[in-house]
């Protein structure tokens, strides 16, 4: 393991954890969605085409279709955020289709994937303070 990936790794699980037991519905299956992403490499990283790993550029198209689907159904802000920054992930992956210099892809991608994460927490945060203002309004409660 490199020393990004052992700095990557507890982030993700806090990020996921947090957003799994934080969040509603919609953030609990995009955790689960975003566990699936994470697995994917240990079962497909040795699919590649030139110097392109075809199968992981699926799963990570996939993944921005799925976050945009989610921001588009949901009420939820942090997921257009995550959304934008998967779809940014994803586009990474055609430098490897067009340019020798894959490694500044793949760093490119690990300092996305931070990014993501720090949406996944802002979701968990987003989803407590949605259901606390909710609560409070519904008591008619009112903030003048």
């Amino acid at each position: 393991m490199s020393p990004i990936q052992a700095i990557l790794w507890p982030i993700t699980i806090g990020a996921l954890a947090l957003l799994a037991w934080k969040g509603g519905r919609l953030e609990r299956l995009t955790a689960a969605v975003l566990v699936l992403n994470v697995l994917a490499p240990f079962f497909l990283q040795d699919l590649i085409i030139g110097q392109t790993r075809w199968a992981l550029a699926i799963v990570s198209v996939a993944l921005s279709a799925f976050l945009m689907t989610m921001a588009v159904i949901g009420d939820r802000w942090w997921l257009l955020g995550a959304a934008g920054v998967q779809i940014t992930s994803s586009l990474t992956y055609a430098v490897g289709a067009v340019a020798y210099d894959l490694w500044t892809a793949v760093g490119l991608r690990r300092a996305l994937w931070v990014f993501l994460m720090a949406a996944c927490v802002a979701g968990a945060v987003e989803t407590r303070l949605a259901h606390k203002a909710r609560r409070f309004f519904n008591e008619g409660n009112d903030l003048r």
